[in-house]
């Protein structure tokens, strides 16, 4: 591969060094005249003790988006769908149930996993996510083969 310099693509027209005009001299002084008095009066005001400035009323500020997860809340919802998924293992080794007796529980399990969907979402990287991950693929494969009739 053969490396091409791009150094003359464009043509150097300006001359940086030459295109900048020297600063009008009256300028220059009033800015220094400026920057003088700046700093006499503020040293005069630093001998003074100054109040705080007031952040205002800070009841505006939303915090809503910053919730705290209720970790007892969610290992409650997440026992609850292993405790579905416990269940419907039972049912469906128990000869005595049909599938269209199981398929309310697998509704139950569906709608309990996608509430368990939003949780995942908001938890930080830890144990309890992976543990819902875990529970959440479980219950998602079961109630795949269910639907695609597996176990018929």
């Amino acid at each position: 591969m053969k490396i091409i310099p791009n150094d003359n693509i464009l043509p150097k027209t300006i001359d940086i060094k030459n295109s900048q005009p020297d600063p009008d001299p009256a300028k220059k002084n009033s800015f220094n005249k400026i920057l003088e008095e700046t700093l006499v009066n503020a040293s005069i005001n630093n001998n003074k003790i100054q109040k705080p400035i007031s952040a205002g009323n800070l009841s505006a500020i939303q915090t809503s988006q910053f919730t705290v997860i209720d970790k007892k809340s969610n290992v409650q919802n997440l026992e609850q769908l292993i405790d579905l998924i416990d269940e419907y293992q039972k049912k469906l080794s128990n000869p005595t149930y049909t599938l269209k007796n199981l398929d309310s529980q697998v509704n139950q399990m569906q709608s309990k996993q996608e509430e368990l969907n939003k949780i995942l979402k908001k938890l930080p990287g830890s144990e309890l996510k992976e543990l819902f991950n875990h529970t959440l693929v479980t219950s998602s494969l079961e109630i795949m083969k269910f639907n695609s009739g597996a176990y018929n």
